[in-house]
Formats: structure tokens, C-alpha cells, sequence
């Protein structure tokens, strides 16, 4: 038997886990997960978990680097006392900024409807260093979809979600317009 035969012949039930830096992996659901790893809300077969990690690691540079990128150009300081700058959350919490949909490897409403079903969407604010990429837990209750026609890809979709950004929990609250998949949005801190 080759190793390629063990790959088409794997029946291990798989789960998907995640770690702090919100880098994501694939483990057999019979072994405990090792320490620094959670449980990442999906199961099964390993191509369906693969396919998962696809859809919804959006950004593959680690949280801290994307936290780092994300932040504005150290800009020197005048004076000992000088007001640090307002952080990411703050930043993102204030007014309403420009955001668009990651849909990977094509943006499609059929992609989106996907996204929509499995209650996680890929979201970037394009306005940071860099653009700041978040994957939200959808909030069926919050959202609005009717203003949207899936069937023929056209309307105006409101979506809020909860996560953490620099461990502040927030939720994500934005409006997104088909068929660009762009539109406004902003974080509240919860």
C-alpha cells in the first residue's frame, strides 16, 4: 500500500481546531486536542474539514502580525505625556467604514449563500494598514436578509456577528450590497 492509497482510503472522523493566533488545523476526533488549541465548530470527513479551513481562515498571517499591520505608523512623540493612539477597536468602533466580503477562491452570490448557511462570514475592512480581515459569527436573530434576492444576486444585506479583536469582545454590525459584495460597517464593543 503507497501513502497515496492511505490518503484515498482515510475513514478518521477529523475536527477542526484553532489556537490564539487564530491559525487553524485539522486533528483526528479520537485524540484529546493538544494544549493551545480549541475546538473550531466543525467535524468530519477530512476533506470537508480542509474545506471548511478554506472558506473561513481568511488571512493566514498570524493574529498578532495582523493585529501589528493593522495598527497606524508609530509617529514620534512630542511630548512624555502625549494621549497613545487609539487602538484598532476604537478605531473600528467609531463612525461607519468601508468593507467587502472575502469570498475565496471567487465572489459569488452562490459563495455568499454558503458563507450565509454555515452562519460564519469572511469580512475586511479595507480602510487599515493593510485591511483588517475578520471571520463573523453570524447572529441569525440580528441579521436582516430581506432586502436581498440570493436568485438573482441583487439587494442589500445586513449582518451583525459577534468576535474578538485584541481580545475586546465586539460585535460586528455592516450592510452589504449585491452584487459587489462591498459596503459599510463598523464594530461595537459588547
Amino acid at each position: 500500500m503507497t501513502w497515496k492509497d492511505r490518503e484515498t482510503e482515510d475513514t478518521t472522523t477529523y475536527k477542526v481546531i484553532v489556537n490564539e493566533e487564530e491559525q487553524y488545523a485539522i486533528w483526528p476526533e479520537f485524540k484529546e486536542i493538544p494544549a493551545g488549541w480549541t475546538y473550531g465548530d466543525k467535524a468530519g470527513a477530512k476533506a470537508d474539514c480542509l474545506a471548511y479551513i478554506k472558506e473561513v481562515w481568511v488571512d493566514m498571517r498570524p493574529l498578532t502580525v495582523r493585529q501589528q499591520m493593522a495598527q497606524p505608523a508609530p509617529t514620534p512623540a512630542v511630548q512624555s505625556n502625549q494621549i497613545e493612539p487609539p487602538t484598532l477597536v476604537d478605531r473600528l468602533c467609531e463612525g461607519m467604514h468601508t468593507v467587502q466580503i472575502e469570498l475565496r477562491p471567487e465572489k459569488t452570490v452562490q459563495r455568499f449563500r454558503e458563507t450565509l448557511n454555515r452562519d460564519h462570514v469572511p469580512v475586511k475592512f479595507t480602510g487599515t494598514n493593510g485591511g483588517s480581515e475578520f471571520g463573523i459569527k453570524l447572529d441569525k436573530a440580528a441579521c436582516d436578509l430581506s432586502n436581498v434576492d440570493l436568485d438573482n444576486g441583487w439587494g442589500t444585506a445586513h449582518l451583525e456577528g459577534r468576535l474578538s479583536v485584541d481580545f475586546v469582545p465586539v460585535k460586528c454590525v455592516i450592510d452589504i450590497d449585491l452584487p459587489s459584495f462591498e459596503g459599510s460597517g463598523r464594530l461595537v464593543r459588547v
